[in-house]
């Protein structure tokens, strides 16, 4: 019995400390959630080939005020998809141009497009431009900074342009949790700022 006892404690003694430092660890990535908008058919029919370019002159994200608080973060991003607040799903983990991929193909999926792969002859192309992404903490705000420009193509002739550029503040509040929501917020402002309805108007197919 003693001996039962003396197992017990030994092990007591590794495995609770060990759980502990597993409950404060840090994940990996940051997650974010992108809240589509409603369903829509208004693009029902089109379709297009996805690609991204990112041509950030500084792939820094996260300012050096905030760089702490996200200091275990491996450059990637967790992504779940927001259909409404009752369900939201996981679509994975992502760098930040392949985030920006993927929650467009989800949107323009959302819009009833069809997203090809591979892609043919005389398919328009919805190229994604990657500008700026930056977040930085001015005393208890949080400053984002986001540029992007989409292009629609064929036979690699642009044929339709939108630019989205600005600057976002919210009030920093404490918690990774709230940071992330946070972001998610600004993430999805960000994206659905971009009016594709009118983009494929513009382009007349």
């Amino acid at each position: 019995m003693k001996n039962l006892k003396k197992y017990l404690t030994h092990w007591f003694i590794i495995f609770i400390p060990a759980l502990i430092i597993l409950a404060c660890a840090k994940p990996a990535h940051l997650n974010i959630t992108y809240q589509l908008p409603p369903l829509s058919d208004h693009l029902k029919g089109k379709t297009v080939v996805i690609i991204i370019k990112d041509q950030r002159e500084d792939k820094v994200v996260f300012g050096d005020a905030i760089k702490a608080e996200f200091q275990n973060q491996d450059n990637k991003f967790g992504l779940s998809l927001g259909r409404s607040p009752d369900n939201i799903t996981q679509a994975g983990i992502f760098h930040l141009p392949a985030l920006f991929k993927e929650a467009f193909k989800q949107r323009l999926q959302n819009e009833g497009v069809i997203i090809a792969s591979p892609p043919k002859d005389n398919m328009a192309v919805f190229e994604i431009i990657l500008k700026i992404f930056q977040i930085r903490r001015e005393g208890f705000n949080w400053i984002t900074q986001v540029s992007y420009e989409v292009n629609l193509t064929r036979d690699n002739q642009l044929i339709a342009r939108e630019k989205i550029s600005g600057t976002s503040e919210r009030f920093k509040l404490l918690g990774r949790n709230t940071s992330e929501k946070v972001i998610s917020n600004i993430f999805t402002e960000t994206l659905n700022q971009l009016d594709i309805k009118k983009l494929f108007q513009q382009a007349m197919f």
